[in-house]
C-alpha cells in the first residue's frame, strides 16, 4: 500500500505544491490529464458530476482522461522521507515502496495499525456481548420475580382452601350428624333381619 503524501513527506519544504490536486487540495499518486492538459486526481475525477475541467470549464469524455505519465515522473524522481515511526531514510518517491518493504518502523506502524483496528473491533464486539448480558440478567430476575409470586398466589389459595373447608366442617351442629346418622338407619330395607351368630357346638364323643 503506497505512503499517503503531505507536506511533510517532502524534503525540500513547498515540494508537494506541484503535485496537490486544485480539488481536494492533497497530494495525489493518481494524477488524471484532461485533453485541455490540466490534471486532477483520480477520486476527484469520478466525483464531477458536471464532465468539465475544474480550472478552464471545458468539457471532457471519461475516454480521452489518461494517467499523467510526466507528472507521476516527476513524482518519483522528487525527493521524499520515509516518515514512518522514527525512520531517517530519505530518497527519491520512486525507491519509497522498496524502501517499505524492508523498514521495521513501516512493518510496526503496519503492524500496530492492525491491532488497533482489532482492538477497536474486539471493543464493539465486547459491549454488544455486555448489552446482552444485562438484558438476560434483567429478564432472569423478572422471570424470578414472577416465579415467586406465583407461588405466593399458590400458597395462599391452599391455605384460603383449607381454611373455607375447615370452617365448613366446624359448622356442622350434632344435630345435623343425628339426622344424617338417622337417614343412613331408614335407607335400610325394613325386612332385614339382624344378623345370626352361629355358636358351633360340639358333642361328646363319651
Amino acid at each position: 500500500m503506497p505512503h499517503k503524501l503531505d507536506a511533510s513527506s517532502f524534503v525540500d519544504p513547498g515540494a508537494e505544491s506541484h503535485f496537490m490536486c486544485a480539488i481536494c487540495h492533497e497530494v495525489t499518486l493518481e494524477p488524471q490529464v484532461l485533453a485541455c492538459q490540466h490534471w486532477l486526481c483520480k477520486q476527484c475525477l469520478t466525483a464531477i458530476t458536471d464532465k468539465r475541467c475544474h480550472t478552464c470549464r471545458v468539457p471532457y469524455q471519461l475516454g480521452t482522461v489518461t494517467a499523467h505519465r510526466t507528472l507521476r515522473a516527476w513524482l518519483d524522481d522528487t525527493m521524499v522521507k520515509c516518515g514512518a515511526g522514527d525512520c531517517k531514510w530519505e530518497g527519491k518517491h520512486g525507491q519509497l515502496a522498496e524502501h517499505a518493504r524492508s523498514c521495521k518502523s513501516t512493518i510496526l506502524t503496519a503492524e500496530n495499525a492492525k491491532l488497533k483496528t482489532l482492538t477497536g473491533f474486539l471493543k464493539v464486539r465486547n459491549d454488544e456481548l455486555q448489552r446482552k448480558v444485562v438484558c438476560q440478567e434483567k429478564e432472569l430476575t423478572e422471570v424470578c420475580a414472577r416465579k415467586d409470586q406465583l407461588e405466593k398466589e399458590r400458597r395462599e389459595y391452599s391455605e384460603n382452601l383449607l381454611d373455607k373447608l375447615l370452617k365448613k366442617d366446624r359448622s356442622r351442629s350434632p344435630r345435623d350428624k343425628k339426622e344424617k346418622k338417622d337417614k343412613v338407619k331408614k335407607a335400610k330395607p325394613a325386612g332385614e333381619a339382624p344378623p345370626v351368630e352361629l355358636q358351633l357346638v360340639v358333642a361328646d364323643p363319651y
